[in-house]
């Protein structure tokens, strides 16, 4: 396939080398020669278009376009000011070899040139050759199939754009001057703005991206690159201008924010491999759900703040971010549920389970709150009291239990831990060791015996069974 676009690429680049100027007439009956400004190879199909809308650096200016079968199509007027640019779209169908070349009195005058909306009805863009338009400040070119353009004489780009396509790789390392970058929903594995110092915004949702490297760009105020395979971004050197980060639905396990500064309209990592978040800034709007974040602080998040489906826990969960703490934005604090808190899979009777890590929280409220522990049997059903006791968040285990058990952990801190979405332990076993269901059986007459089975001497140290339960005696 990558031969087959090679060569049609090839085409156009001899059709271009081959056109000859044309004198045309224009609108108002003035006679004008113009010379091929650029050319696009698209594949050719009955009744499949492609549009042109340009932008002139003119007062009054006229560009034409031949598709394909040496007629020249006039646009309307185009006109310019120090405020606004006029343009007009001419629309045909190619034919023949679906080269189609734009014509200009003087190339340089072309300002802005966009081609097609991104649709996937549009002609697919195979080859280009925009050597002559060293003057061109915006580029729009949708749906191309080749794996890549050449921009390298577009000395004024400011801004590119490039939707629905299969664009593997670009090099912007000559557009010194590019502000504005949109390639989405192509197939990006590689795109160079090592040098785009000017650099404002990046977009590049929807590719196969795997490392971006952003750290030459301290003029960046945002960054969209969610829906990528990316494991690697490395943010700008100063990141001052920084104000919008959206890095959702790829395969972060770690990045570096230490150096945001800058208050954060948002800042979007749902869906990624994160382990550890630690924000300097604040953040309006902030999200990283579906993560495996056990670290995590963010000075504020003042509209909202989610953080479901991560490995956090009462302890660790933020308190209040700010202005959510109200009855009205409370809701917008996203935390239910978080992975089970990982324990032991088998506990013996007498074992004490050490939870009191999670024995307060302040989570929306003004003052810490207790938690409440509750063992749970698998299916829901609320173990006997007398099956265990609680003391200060250590759970004691005072009977064996047939089925698979854990702890459930309830606080007024966190209020959505509740239904489906409660927060709890790993399910484990609760049995009773070796010996101390015999052991148990005479305990009324000699309650204390060594691990042996023998009576426990007066002042004997280490482990022992009384009342059937397992205790260290030191």
């Amino acid at each position: 396939m990558k031969r087959s676009l090679l060569l049609l690429s090839g085409v156009a680049f001899l059709a271009y080398a081959n056109a000859q100027e044309k004198t045309v007439t224009w609108p108002d009956e003035s006679t004008h020669t113009v010379k091929p400004a650029f050319t696009l190879t698209v594949q050719v199909a009955e009744s499949v278009e492609r549009t042109f809308s340009f932008g002139s650096y003119k007062e009054l200016d006229f560009y034409a376009v031949d598709y394909g079968d040496g007629n020249l199509v006039l646009t309307d007027t185009i006109g310019y000011t120090t405020s606004t640019v006029t343009r007009t779209a001419v629309t045909g169908v190619a034919t023949g070899d679906g080269v189609i070349t734009v014509y200009a009195e003087d190339p340089s005058t072309i300002y802005y040139v966009t081609t097609s909306t991104g649709a996937s009805t549009d002609s697919p863009v195979l080859g280009a050759d925009f050597s002559k338009l060293n003057k061109v400040n915006t580029l729009s070119v949708a749906n191309v199939q080749a794996a890549t353009l050449d921009l390298t004489a577009l000395d004024s780009l400011q801004g590119f754009t490039s939707f629905n396509g299969q664009l593997e790789t670009l090099d912007f390392s000559n557009n010194l001057e590019l502000k504005n970058v949109s390639v989405a929903q192509n197939k990006l594995k590689s795109i160079n703005v090592s040098k785009n110092t000017k650099l404002t915004n990046l977009t590049a949702y929807t590719n196969e991206l795997e490392a971006l490297d952003l750290s030459a760009n301290n003029a960046l105020e945002g960054i969209y690159a969610y829906g990528n395979k990316l494991t690697s971004v490395t943010l700008p050197e100063n990141p001052e201008n920084l104000g919008n980060i959206n890095l959702q639905q790829n395969e972060l396990t770690t990045i570096d924010l230490s150096k945001l500064t800058k208050k954060l309209a948002l800042c979007y990592f749902n869906d990624n491999k994160l382990t550890s978040l630690i924000i300097p800034a604040e953040v309006g709007t902030f999200e990283a759900e579906n993560n495996q974040i056990a670290e995590f602080s963010v000075v504020d998040a003042t509209k909202s703040c989610k953080l479901a489906n991560n490995c956090m826990t009462l302890a660790t969960l933020p308190t209040k971010p700010a202005g959510l703490n109200t009855a009205s934005k409370i809701k917008k604090f996203t935390y239910a549920p978080q992975a089970d808190l990982a324990v032991e899979a088998e506990y013996h009777v007498g074992d004490v389970l050490d939870l009191s890590d999670q024995l307060t929280a302040t989570g929306i409220l003004e003052e810490p709150a207790t938690t409440v522990y509750t063992l749970i049997a698998e299916g829901g059903a609320a173990i006997a009291a007398e099956a265990y006791t609680v003391e200060e968040g250590k759970i004691t285990f005072a009977q064996a239990q047939d089925v698979q058990v854990c702890v459930v952990m309830t606080n007024e801190a966190f209020p959505s831990f509740a239904g489906d979405d409660v927060f709890k332990t790993t399910t484990f076993s609760v049995v009773t060791p070796v010996g101390i269901e015999t052991l148990s059986n005479i305990a009324a007459t000699l309650r204390r015996y060594n691990m042996m089975g023998a009576a426990a001497g007066k002042g004997e140290k280490g482990f022992v069974i009384e009342d059937g339960r397992k205790m260290l005696l030191k």
